[in-house]
């Protein structure tokens, strides 16, 4: 009958290939130290991760390095799909180099419009099979409605997501209609844009800006609304016996599309002084 000795490797980098001595003594077989040698086939099995602006064609590599042994297969899986290079034109293959001890497979994936992972396999014998996955994530610049009040300066913000590149500010720009704004007038830090707008009026209201970030093979951008209101005081004119009461208000208005249930906290002051003579109060913006 046979025995079988198996040595677990836990938690030791590996970089290279390895040979161990397995050391048996058997007073049945007539045997005393005899040493063999078992071999550890090192190997590197890397798949890259690619960053693409959305409805992208995608090129993701699977790459082997320092196999000593042909590979039965490479293949691919997508979700429930599969892809070799026998039944997809969509896989190209480089067939495994003994001298190099190299193979590798890329799969191109058409008009990918969401995050995507791809799994390569690579199969060395109907017992040995590696896996490796590579992300494909289909980044976004989104914009956020902002809401201003008119004679204040109003910021719009645009937020580039899930990048793993770099940006500089030379391929932002934002737009009024058809007029490219100032470069000065919007800043670029940590994959965010913010646009300033000085002194809103309230003809301005429900106006649109695009934030755009332009790369070698694409545009990306995303449109953004400046939501605006108006606060307006209104007061009579008393005598000091009067009841004061209702004779002062303050309105706010302005058409806010899509923030019908924005509230507002209302103070009354007394030049610097919060007033205690009323309660603050929520009122729904109409």
């Amino acid at each position: 009958h046979a025995q079988q000795s198996v040595l677990t490797l836990k938690d030791i980098p590996l970089v290279s290939d390895k040979t161990y001595y397995c050391v048996i003594s058997s007073d049945e077989w007539n045997l005393m130290n005899k040493s063999y040698d078992v071999p550890l086939d090192v190997f590197n099995l890397e798949v890259s991760s690619v960053s693409v602006t959305p409805s992208s064609d995608v090129n993701i590599t699977c790459n082997v390095t320092s196999l000593n042994s042909k590979p039965q297969s490479v293949t691919w899986a997508v979700g429930n799909n599969t892809y070799t290079k026998d039944n997809n034109t969509m896989v190209k293959q480089v067939n495994y180099n003994k001298d190099t001890g190299t193979v590798s497979s890329t799969l191109k994936l058409i008009n990918v419009t969401k995050d995507t992972q791809a799994v390569c396999k690579l199969k060395l014998s109907s017992e040995k099979t590696f896996k490796k996955t590579g992300n494909i994530d289909v980044f976004e610049f989104k914009g956020e409605d902002r809401l201003g009040v008119v004679g204040d300066n109003a910021s719009l913000t645009c937020t580039l997501l899930k990048y793993n590149g770099q940006v500089d500010k030379s391929q932002v720009s934002w737009h009024y209609g058809d007029k490219k704004l100032n470069d000065s007038d919007y800043t670029w830090l940590d994959n965010k844009t913010i646009l300033t707008i000085e002194n809103v009026s309230l003809s301005e209201n429900n106006e649109t800006y695009t934030c755009s970030i332009n790369f070698d093979d694409a545009e990306v951008q995303d449109k953004v609304k400046l939501h605006l209101t108006d606060v307006k005081g209104y007061g009579d004119i008393v005598t000091s016996s009067d009841d004061t009461t209702e004779q002062t208000r303050c309105e706010i208005s302005g058409s806010i599309e899509g923030l019908q249930d924005f509230k507002a906290t209302v103070y009354w002051y007394k030049k610097k002084e919060k007033s205690t003579d009323c309660d603050s109060a929520l009122i729904p913006l109409l």
